[in-house]
């Protein structure tokens, strides 16, 4: 405010809140009226697979900072489960980095921003609190003891998306036929998104993983996801090629 800041969008964001604020401050050069927020298309909806209860986590706030899109939170929260689950493991090695002072410094400021993203609101205190212990260098007891402020409801949360309901869009059934028909068309699609350097592509790899009989190729697809996550769509060319090659 000092040097002449007006306002502040927080992370995690909420998108209504954010507009909120961009229209408090932005003024058009025409002095024409701002057009209104557009109308976000309605969303294709998986609540019978998010449970209205899960420990640890305000689904209500989660949603919100999706726009209300289910598809997309289930997908946070299946991610959270995957990329969380060792938390404590690099942070401690991150901790003892010999060249990289800042490593757990970050690993604390990423937990920190993904349990936001998903509504998990007191695991997110708990790892800001980590983030300044690590940013100030604490003293080691003072560090280990903002850690296993994190870990509690890090387990909670867990534990919470380790849950059936969840679990059932993650693994589909076993023992089915793969329609090879369908399968070849959705590879046939993901290549040529993958070609375009097009994240869309992550929408068809999910379409793949709810084929029933793919739990085969669950590995690949894995592998491919992690690339296009990471904008390396020639090395998500290079995993699919261990698809469509015999």
């Amino acid at each position: 405010l000092a040097v002449g800041m007006n306002d502040h969008i927080a992370k995690p964001i909420n998108v209504d809140d954010m507009f909120k604020t961009m229209a408090k401050w932005v003024t058009p050069k025409n002095n024409s009226p701002l057009p209104n927020k557009p109308t976000a298309p309605q969303q294709e909806t998986d609540t019978d697979l998010i449970p209205l209860e899960l420990p640890g986590i305000d689904t209500e706030a989660g949603l919100a900072i999706t726009q209300g899109n289910h598809k997309l939170y289930l997908k946070l929260l299946n991610k959270f489960h995957d990329g969380q689950a060792d938390f404590v493991e690099r942070f401690t090695k991150a901790r003892h980095h010999k060249t990289d002072s800042m490593a757990a410094e970050r690993c604390a400021h990423s937990l920190k921003g993904v349990a936001g993203n998903i509504g998990a609101n007191i695991l997110m205190n708990a790892a800001a609190d980590l983030e300044q212990a690590c940013m100030h260098n604490l003293t080691d007891i003072e560090l280990d003891k903002a850690l296993t402020a994190v870990q509690t409801p890090l387990c909670q949360v867990l534990t919470s998306l380790s849950s059936a309901t969840l679990s059932k869009k993650r693994k589909p059934g076993s023992g089915q036929t793969l329609d090879q028909e369908a399968f070849k068309v959705l590879l046939h699609r993901l290549s040529q998104l993958l070609q375009d350097n097009d994240t869309d592509a992550i929408e068809v790899i999910d379409e793949l993983h709810q084929l029933p009989g793919i739990e085969q190729y669950s590995s690949i697809l894995n592998k491919l996801t992690k690339a296009i996550e990471a904008y390396d769509f020639e090395q998500g060319l290079k995993v699919l090629n261990k698809l469509v090659t015999p």
